[in-house]
């Protein structure tokens, strides 16, 4: 089901993500906590979404600021497998940062 929590826990702060199905049928995106901005830091795993192509799904976040790893493929596996040998990875540029009181927007078009 699009927007099933796989990996980790949806808590704290709205996180509403957007896909394109131009770029695939599925879309599993982790994300991973960093201490500042700076995206070349591995972080820790927060949260992994499965998402359908062209869908949204709403989760939570805590606060602060993560780093995003989108893997987009056609062919959903599982969590073990995930798309197999065939699949895409697109990464932020930029860290994503949730915040108290906003609901923060993150698209992948």
């Amino acid at each position: 089901k699009s927007g099933t929590i796989l990996e980790g826990e949806s808590t704290g702060n709205t996180i509403k993500f957007k896909t394109s199905a131009a770029l695939g049928n599925y879309f599993y995106v982790r994300f991973y906590a960093i201490p500042d901005e700076d995206v070349t830091q591995d972080g820790t795993l927060q949260l992994g979404v499965f998402i359908k192509g062209g869908k949204s799904a709403t989760f939570s976040l805590p606060s602060g600021y993560y780093r995003v790893s989108c893997l987009v493929g056609d062919n959903w596996y599982g969590l073990d497998q995930l798309f197999g040998n065939d699949y895409k990875t697109y990464s932020g540029g930029n860290a994503i940062q949730s915040r108290d009181g906003y609901q923060n927007s993150v698209s992948f078009e």
